[in-house]
């Protein structure tokens, strides 16, 4: 391995401070309890004077950037005793993002899209599963655009697993 060491006092880099960019977020919802839900989410990045002193590159800038979302969920009948399929969630949900970083006098952009399930598991419990196909870039001379998929698993355990008890 090669290493450089660099003296950050000749460059006046001992002391640096990093701010991290404020975010405003807001977000409205409306549905009916155990049967549906719908939201919209929209945040704002002041990152325009953002700046790095340790990675600085000739094509990257930076700039306020926005996303926006919407999603929600939806469950046939939460209280079915004999369709297993009527208990469970339905979810899904989009979202768009201008980013905060411009590369090569193009701002990147990023849209996903999601869908998923919450299976029952007992009385309280279930396992979520959720994919997401996301774009990211464009396709141009300066840029890459890259789309990918991303699974994801989870268990929620709320049901007697946690209670202690009185009596062995």
């Amino acid at each position: 391995m090669d290493f450089e060491e660099i003296d950050l006092t000749s460059q006046g880099l001992k002391e640096t401070t990093l701010e991290v960019s404020a975010t405003t977020k807001f977000g409205v919802g409306f549905g009916q309890n155990k049967k549906w839900f719908l939201g919209f989410q929209r945040n704002l990045i002041k990152s325009a004077n953002f700046s790095n002193d340790f990675f600085n590159r000739s094509n990257v800038a930076y700039k306020d950037g926005k996303q926006w979302s919407i999603g929600g969920f939806y469950i046939p009948n939460y209280a079915s005793f004999t369709s297993f399929w009527s208990r469970v969630v339905y979810r899904f949900g989009f979202r768009s993002e201008q980013m905060n970083i411009i590369i090569n006098n193009s701002p990147l952009k990023e849209t996903g899209i999601s869908f998923g399930l919450g299976l029952p598991l007992g009385s309280l419990s279930n396992a979520n599963i959720g994919f997401e196909i996301t774009r990211r870039g464009e396709k141009n001379p300066s840029l890459i655009q890259e789309t990918f998929v991303t699974m994801r698993i989870g268990l929620s355990l709320n049901d007697v697993w946690f209670i202690k008890r009185k009596y062995n």
